[in-house]
């Protein structure tokens, strides 16, 4: 029987919040059984000060990531939380590194394009500045020689002004602007763009001047309830919670049941 392949994002791993840790982890025993690749769409961690920063807990979140990757291929692209996740880790955890901010992919006759997210939310300018400034590689050259003790000082300080800024801002500004969706799924005209990062997790249909069939599907964070999607004929958005050392499913989002005009593409 063919395996799946499962794509999530935005877990905010911390310590702090062993209900979360408890939920990957068997998250992770699920695809383990039923998987045959592994796609983390960023934001793994809620926050990341760099690879020679690594805590006890983080060290034990690699050794649960080698273990699945000595099974099955895991993939990695970068979100707004762990930017500075590098090589170093990756290679504690097995999983590639994907140091783009997209990855083309085709499977089962479809082409997926998988990105983190924060790039589709061009409305909001403040943002993107930022982004480009702390991705920006002679910036984060400069951030690895700090003193740890000015990373932790400034790691809090970029977290509590994000916090404060994004309070002050529309929902629609942080949400992924249409025309950014429509042109990169016209670009490499794809079946499906998914993503995660705006939160907002969700099955939308992407209107395109081609008449050409394509979907957004959009993976939720892990705060209450976790968010995963999985391919098999075709990609299936599930909601899931988690207790007694099992995984159990609440809702599940794919256009066969969400669009009665669906027809199956072969």
């Amino acid at each position: 029987m063919r395996k799946s392949l499962f794509i999530i994002a935005d877990i905010h791993l911390m310590e702090s919040n062993a209900n979360i840790t408890e939920g990957f982890l068997l998250f992770l025993a699920k695809v383990k059984k039923e998987g045959s690749a592994l796609y983390i769409l960023g934001d793994l961690f809620d926050a990341w000060l760099g690879d020679d920063m690594l805590s006890d807990y983080q060290k034990e979140i690699a050794e649960q990531l080698l273990e699945l990757s000595q099974i099955i291929p895991c993939y990695f692209i970068a979100g707004n939380r762990d930017f500075l996740l590098g090589e170093d880790f990756a290679k504690k955890a097995g999983f590639k590194r994907i140091k783009k901010e997209s990855i083309l992919l085709a499977y089962n006759h479809k082409k997926y394009v998988l990105m983190h997210g924060d790039t589709l939310c061009t409305d909001d300018i403040p943002y993107q500045k930022y982004r480009k400034c702390v991705n920006n590689p002679l910036v984060q050259l400069f951030y690895r020689h700090l003193p740890k003790y000015v990373k932790y000082r400034l790691a809090k300080h970029l977290r509590e002004r994000s916090k404060a800024t994004n309070q002050k801002k529309s929902q629609a500004i942080m949400d992924v602007n249409q025309q950014a969706v429509e042109l990169l799924a016209e670009k490499d005209k794809i079946d499906y763009l998914i993503h995660g990062h705006t939160h907002r997790p969700n099955l939308h249909k992407i209107s395109l001047p081609t008449n050409h069939l394509a979907y957004r599907m959009v993976l939720g964070d892990w705060e209450q309830k976790g968010w995963y999607i999985q391919i098999d004929e075709i990609p299936q958005l599930i909601q899931f919670t988690w207790g007694n050392k099992t995984i159990t499913p609440l809702k599940v989002l794919s256009e066969a049941t969400l669009f009665p005009d669906f027809i199956k593409r072969e």
